[in-house]
């Protein structure tokens, strides 16, 4: 159970839904509804995993219910019968219901107080199918919805343990819908893209989304005043910048001195440094978001870059780093750009597209290594990442 003002919760599942009291007895737990369900025709394997939800909420750990072809419904709400309990006043007693048949999924406000949000939009008085990647809202409690329905599942792919892969959402539910789930945890991704306002908002999304999520956090920038817009918002994002003093002490409140980009050697000592500083578990899993990458191109040509790029991955992947590059494609000759770019294990591209009705900027995936994904280019809406 979720409960504000109060420690953060281990949860423990007892196979019929999750309880907050760790005491409670496996026979105390309530049956959930059952009825076996088929996907797509087929028959999956008795309490095979089918779906996924992950649930955050500030002041309270995160948790991710599986849901299984045995549970057909699953009801949200402040209620002791409901099947997944959120102690929350903005919560309705019995809120929403999620249900599956037949492999596809459905979520239902039942007539709640406050509502629910779909992917920033409050859902009718009726059941609506929900989709890979969906972002369900109630007050602050975000539950990110993943499941396999669009298709069987290859020969030989085990669903649940694709699904159970770990991955960083964007904070972009359609992009993450792309993604299938985010980006995955351990990759080195470059994000192509020019300075615009959607490139910023989507780096702001996923790094909110990675604190969020109780993963430590850190931004390599050369923009002190962009960067500082996330100074202090958690105590686990820390943030270098060539524009910071010096002799500041490591903390959450200032950014961290790095040198600038004339000398990779000792770029790589101060970064290398500042982490250590940071006291933060290098066995955790964390982010990392570089926005140097350009700079250093620029400055040092793609041969130097290359041999500078494929240490500072190797050592951070080491470190359980999950790395997030930007990178101008404006900056240099594509030759240059693509003799760095088969380092990534991921590539995501930002640009403009022209349309009937003007420019819209979209975001693409042009590569992503042993992951499915969807390669059609979608738009950037803007007002959907500003309410974030």
């Amino acid at each position: 159970m979720f409960s504000t003002g109060s420690p953060p919760i281990n949860w423990e599942y007892l196979g019929a839904g999750f309880v907050s009291n760790p005491e409670k007895k496996l026979e105390e737990a309530k049956p959930v509804r059952t009825r076996t369900a088929t996907i797509d025709g087929s028959t999956p394997s008795e309490g095979a995993v089918i779906a996924l939800l992950t649930i955050t909420m500030a002041g309270a750990d995160t948790v991710k219910v599986p849901i299984t072809n045995l549970q057909t419904k699953l009801m949200i709400g402040r209620d002791a019968r409901a099947d997944i309990p959120i102690n929350n006043q903005v919560v309705s007693r019995l809120h929403a219901i999620i249900s599956h048949d037949r492999g596809k999924f459905f979520i239902e406000d039942l007539h709640s107080k406050n509502g629910t949000l779909l992917n920033g939009k409050y859902l009718p008085s009726k059941a609506v199918r929900l989709s890979y990647g969906d972002e369900l809202r109630i007050g602050e409690i975000v539950i990110l919805f993943q499941s396999h329905q669009t298709g069987k599942v290859a020969e030989g792919c085990d669903a649940s343990r694709e699904l159970m892969l770990p991955s960083i959402p964007t904070g972009y539910a359609p992009l993450d819908a792309q993604l299938r789930g985010g980006i995955p945890t351990g990759y080195a991704v470059v994000l192509q893209s020019q300075s615009c306002d959607e490139r910023d908002l989507l780096l702001r999304r996923i790094i909110e989304s990675s604190v969020r999520l109780g993963r430590p956090s850190f931004l390599i920038s050369h923009d002190l005043i962009g960067s500082t817009q996330f100074a202090g918002f958690s105590r686990d994002f820390y943030v270098f910048s060539t524009h910071a003093r010096k002799e500041t002490d490591v903390d959450q409140s200032s950014p961290i001195w790095i040198p600038g980009m004339e000398n990779l050697t000792e770029l790589n000592i101060s970064i290398s440094d500042g982490i250590l500083q940071t006291r933060v578990d290098l066995r955790a899993d964390k982010l990392m978001v570089i926005e140097i990458l350009s700079d250093i191109l620029l400055h040092h040509k793609s041969a130097m870059t290359r041999r500078w790029l494929s240490e500072f991955i190797t050592k951070r992947k080491a470190q359980s780093f999950t790395l997030l590059f930007t990178l101008n494609p404006s900056i240099a000759p594509e030759s240059e750009i693509d003799a760095i770019i088969d380092l990534f294990d991921g590539v995501l591209r930002v640009r403009i597209q022209e349309t009937r009705s003007g420019p819209i900027v979209v975001v693409g995936i042009r590569r992503l290594f042993a992951r499915k994904y969807e390669s059609r280019e979608i738009p950037l809406n803007r007002e959907e990442m500003l309410r974030f």
